[in-house]
């Protein structure tokens, strides 16, 4: 069974493409949707520097926990207030 390792505090993001963080240069990062009302996440390359600059969008769900994997500098927002924290998995 895998276990989380927590690299940072835990942050509360406002709503809105303002509110994007690296979330301190995280790789994976764990997405908590304290709402009942899905919420739909962005991740984004904020430099524009390679094909995969849009990155993409999924929806998570009311009261859901997602991990997202991305490159250190892309940012995550979503069109509601999220909580969002830097994490690591272990093996073990």
């Amino acid at each position: 069974m895998a276990r989380i390792i927590l690299k940072g505090s835990e942050l509360r993001i406002a709503a809105g493409v303002a509110a994007s963080t690296n979330v301190g240069n995280a790789t994976l990062v764990r997405v908590l949707n304290p709402t009942a009302t899905a919420a739909v996440i962005h991740v984004q390359d904020p430099a524009a520097l390679n094909e995969y600059s849009g990155i993409g969008t999924y929806t998570i769900a009311g009261s859901g926990v997602d991990f997202v994997e991305k490159q250190p500098t892309y940012t995550i927002h979503s069109e509601s207030a999220v909580y969002v924290t830097k994490v690591g998995f272990s093996g073990i």
